[in-house]
């Protein structure tokens, strides 16, 4: 009695645990992860452990800084940080730095101030002409409740008596050990230290009027540093409904700019290489509605960029253009960039692209301006060279902010440098031109271009993260540059213990359509590589592979193909078998060939989607190629949990104590294992998807779990699922040859358990984790010959190997043909 007590205990237990993970993963996946930051921030400042609290409300980003400082010390602070003094102007903020304070525990020589708060970018001058909070202004000019807007000053605040230049403070009052939060607030001399609150840029939510329309043109509230389309849409009966009216950029300190309109929604992309320009402004308005046509790049089909190559094609057949022009060349292409690689990547549209590329910076206007434009793709700057340039040197540098890594290029990642470039820089390249008889009129322009992603170019080989290149336009480059020197950032996944494979530089050859091998390594370490090359051309740096390296992966697709397609075969027959021969599914045998049935269906999905996955009409599309991806990993999951309950099944019916405590009905069998094996992947799937569906997306054709994320979601949850097995598996042999002298009986059953509990997946850890080319090609030869097979295996081991069951299937085959007969 007092051991099924404890393992009832232990299964209630269990339970509870199962339901309060499932309640934070809901909570998680329904939008809680600000407010679950916040709270795991509060507990962390209630214990003393945290100086700055970052807290995230929408786009909005708050640090909350807990540290004495005065106005000007905590205003320099938000500057160095790119932000600046938070602007309280409404309810919410003011209630956010009111909850901050009411979960905040203070040190006793904060106590010891008779007040204190939070500094806040509300300031008014020595010199205001106002005793009324209107004196007071924002951060960005604004005045203090504009127009009747939001404001909190306490009793008898602001203080007028106070003839000095004073900030607005956001506070409670406190007084010795008693903190009370009123949420007020109060004015104080610049001086006085106070904690304070940064606030991150944004642009306000704001409407314009199209100038060639008359339409309101809408954008949401939204960060800087990128170009937002406009929330106002083409009418539904237009040829280009839902598309945007317009794209904006938000700037600087949060300042809207650079709006660009479309000024037809009757223009669709098969009319931009048909039109007859009148005027350059006219040839403007067009290239503006491409850009803006063209926003959404990443939906382009193969034959839209074909079209909107014409169209650019047809924009630039000219000798003049102005710089609103180019930038908006450059725009589309960037927006072309966005789409999967296998869509443009060694295609003619390719070259084309980088002519129209080279085209522009060859004629656009740079006797006024620069030129310079940068999108989250690709960034282009032409420059006028001085003598500066000549002597010092010249750099298109790269710097990454917070959300370039995720988002593309800020425009403030990319900026032009003279002389030596700074070590914080991750990549950039630079021109030193040759002194002495080139003169700065002998080189009327120079170009770089750096691309983010590699679409242009193939990319088996290369490991930076980003592509450079800069050109002389007019000048025979090879003959007048001196030395070229470049910088890379490498990608994560850089290694460089693979014998077959060494780190080198190397550009583009434009004509043969391909890396070569070239320059010199001056630098490199884990992180980065540094080149020297003394000729133009796009640049990167590379893995030089032999072709050794081409011929492993053909052999490891065609296994993975053959083994696949068999076991799909194998896998139909053994549920047929089931399903169509009742006397293989008897009281006594119910259980086994219920549960193996479904294991065979789930291995049946994964292959069959394996085969599908690698087919043009999936990675065509990109939501194919993501739907793809998830129902693979569905299938991924769905095989792995039916057999760990082969293995549980098996260690119940070896350890029969186990067995008979539990006594379990052949329902309660049933349920479980459809909960356990198909029900839990669903909602791991789904979750995922919810939280995060850039999981299942991959930026190379392959429709599966994204490379970063592949160690997270599928080897350590596939580890976690072959230890477990491996235990049981261990457990299990143990026992069954203890009890058994049949030395053949006992090398069956710990072949078909082996199959069965799917222990060849282990050989995966080898794969992932080795670090030299030899072994983890073998581990990857015998990882794809043991898992695309395992359908075959098992069909082999529980169909084709039992004697009973084969007569099962010839006397089903007999009775059917005497009943159709």
């Amino acid at each position: 009695m007092e051991q099924k007590f404890c393992f009832k205990q232990c299964i209630r237990l269990s339970v509870i645990l199962v339901c309060v993970v499932c309640i934070v993963a809901a909570f998680v996946t329904m939008g809680g992860w600000a407010l679950l930051v916040v709270l795991v921030s509060w507990m962390l400042c209630l214990n003393g452990a945290a100086e700055v609290v970052t807290v995230t409300a929408g786009i909005d980003v708050f640090d909350f800084h807990y540290e004495l400082k005065t106005w000007a010390e905590a205003d320099e602070t938000c500057n160095k940080d790119k932000k600046h003094l938070v602007d309280v102007k409404d309810a919410a903020v003011n209630d956010l730095i009111k909850q901050r304070f009411e979960t905040q525990s203070f040190t006793e020589e904060t106590l010891d101030h008779y007040f204190v708060g939070f500094w806040t970018g509300g300031r008014a001058p020595s010199n205001r002409k106002y005793s009324n909070g209107s004196s007071f202004l924002w951060s960005d000019g604004q005045v203090v409740s504009a127009g009747g807007g939001f404001s909190q000053w306490a009793v008898n605040e602001p203080n007028v008596t106070i003839t000095n230049e004073l900030g607005l403070v956001a506070t409670p009052c406190g007084n010795g050990d008693i903190i009370q939060s009123t949420g007020s607030w109060y004015s104080s001399t610049l001086d006085t230290k106070f904690f304070f609150v940064c606030q991150s840029y944004f642009c306000p939510a704001t409407t314009i009027s199209h100038p060639d329309l008359g339409v309101p043109v809408s954008f949401s509230k939204q960060d800087v540093g990128y170009t937002y389309q406009s929330n106002t849409k083409c009418p539904k009966n237009s040829p280009t409904a839902h598309e945007p009216y317009a794209i904006m950029s938000c700037t600087g300190k949060g300042k809207w700019k650079d709006e660009v309109f479309k000024h037809s929604c009757d223009f669709t992309l098969e009319d931009y290489s048909t039109v007859k320009f009148t005027s350059l402004d006219h040839r403007r308005q067009v290239a503006n509605s491409l850009e803006v046509q063209t926003f959404q790049g990443e939906d382009l089909t193969m034959d839209e960029i074909t079209l909107v190559a014409d169209g650019l094609d047809n924009i630039l057949d000219t000798e003049i253009i102005n710089q609103l022009i180019a930038k908006s060349c450059v725009s589309t292409i960037g927006n072309v960039l966005k789409v999967p690689p296998h869509l443009i990547q060694d295609t003619e549209n390719a070259r084309r692209i980088l002519a129209l590329l080279d085209k522009i910076v060859e004629i656009v206007p740079i006797n006024k301006e620069d030129f310079n434009k940068t999108t989250n793709m690709i960034g282009v700057y032409v420059l006028k060279p001085n003598l500066q340039h000549f002597i010092q040197g010249v750099s298109y540098t790269r710097t990454e902010s917070n959300q370039s890594t995720s988002r593309g290029f800020a425009f403030t990642d990319l900026n032009i440098q003279t002389g030596e470039v700074q070590s914080n820089i991750s990549s950039f390249i630079q021109l030193k031109l040759p002194e002495g008889k080139i003169y700065p009129s002998r080189i009327p322009r120079i170009a770089f271009y750096i691309f983010r992603r590699n679409r242009l170019f193939d990319n088996k080989a290369l490991t930076s993260d980003v592509i450079m290149a800069a050109s002389l336009p007019g000048t025979e480059g090879s003959k007048v540059t001196k030395e070229v020197f470049i910088k890379f950032k490498q990608k994560q996944n850089f290694t460089n213990n693979d014998p077959t494979m060494e780190n080198n530089c190397g550009f583009w050859d434009v004509e043969r359509q391909r890396w070569v091998k070239d320059g010199n390594i001056v630098d490199a370490n884990n992180s980065y590589v540094a080149c020297s090359f003394n000729h133009l051309t796009n640049f990167a740096t590379l893995f030089i592979s032999d072709e050794q390296n081409k011929q492993h992966s053909n052999i490891l697709k065609l296994i993975s193909t053959i083994g696949s397609s068999l076991s799909a075969a194998c896998l139909a027959f053994t549920i047929v078998t089931f399903v169509f021969v009742p006397k293989t599914r008897t009281a006594s045998k119910f259980r086994g060939s219920f549960l193996l049935a479904n294991l065979s269906m789930a291995l049946l999905l994964l292959n069959a989607f394996f085969i599908v996955s690698d087919q043009s009409i999936v990675t065509s599309s990109k939501n194919a190629c993501v739907i793809m991806a998830i129902v693979i990993y569905y299938s991924f999951l769905c095989s792995f949990q039916w057999m760990s309950i082969e293995a549980i099944v098996l260690l119940f019916i070896v350890f029969k104590s186990i067995y008979y405590m539990t006594k379990l009905s052949d329902r309660m069998v049933i349920m479980t294992s459809l909960l356990w094996g198909w029900g839990v992947p669903l909602l791991v799937v789904v979750t995922i998807a919810g939280a995060e569906l850039d999981v299942y997306r991959r930026v190379d054709g392959i429709c599966w779990i994204n490379q970063g994320q592949m160690l997270y979601f599928v080897v350590i949850p596939a580890g976690v699922f072959v230890c477990l097995n491996f235990m049981v598996y261990c457990m299990s042999c143990h026992r069954v040859f203890k009890s058994q002298k049949l030395q053949k009986k006992n090398l069956m059953f710990s072949l078909t358990t082996f199959v069965t509990f799917g222990l060849a997946w282990g050989l995966l850890f080898g794969v992932y984790f080795s670090t030299s080319y030899n072994p983890r090609f073998i581990m990857q030869c015998m990882f794809v010959v043991f898992n695309s097979l395992q359908g075959v295996f098992l069909f082999m081991l529980y169909i084709l190997r039992h004697k009973d069951v084969r007569h099962l299937i010839s006397e089903q085959i007999r009775a059917s043909v005497l009943s159709t007969t």
